[in-house]
């Protein structure tokens, strides 16, 4: 059996991986926050700043997707 100094250096070593691993964790997640944050905000700030451009994007998707649907329909 192993003496108890080498278990405890061991339990010591996997703590210490174990709270390195976790802050890498915690920064990346951090940093996804971020960028969905800023995403948000930047597309917020692009409907109040151009709300003719956002009407007429959404009114083109909804033609694009009829038309796409339509286009299935007859292939079938």
């Amino acid at each position: 059996m192993r003496d108890r100094t080498a278990i405890e250096r061991e339990i010591f070593n996997a703590r210490e991986h174990l709270e390195d691993n976790l802050d890498r964790l915690m920064h990346r997640a951090r940093e996804r926050l971020a960028v969905r944050a800023r995403a948000s905000n930047a597309a917020r700030r692009f409907v109040r700043e151009y709300p003719n451009v956002t009407t007429v994007a959404i009114v083109a998707c909804v033609v694009v997707l009829l038309l796409v649907r339509r286009a299935f329909r007859r292939a079938a």
